[in-house]
C-alpha cells in the first residue's frame, strides 16, 4: 500500500525562534529538512538502518536540532 508523505513542524530556541519542518516518504525512502522556509537536506536513503541529521542554526542565538529515525 502507498503511503504518502508524513510531515512534522517544530519550533527550537527560547528568544529567537526558528521553524523547522521534515518531510519524510517511506515508499521512496526520501528525506526533507527545511530551516526557516530554506532546504537544508534533500536526499533519499535506502539503507535499513536509522539516518541521523544535525542541524545547526544561527543568527544571534546557536541553536542545534538532532533528527533520527529510520523509515
Amino acid at each position: 500500500m502507498f503511503k504518502k508523505m508524513t510531515k512534522a513542524k517544530f519550533e527550537i530556541g527560547e528568544t529567537e525562534k526558528h521553524t523547522i519542518i521534515v518531510n519524510v516518504t517511506p515508499l521512496l525512502k526520501y528525506t526533507a529538512i527545511e530551516v526557516d522556509g530554506e532546504k537544508v537536506v534533500n536526499e533519499s536513503h535506502f539503507s535499513s538502518l536509522p539516518k541521523k541529521f544535525q542541524v545547526e542554526v544561527i543568527n544571534t542565538q546557536k541553536n542545534y536540532a538532532a533528527l533520527s529515525g529510520s523509515i
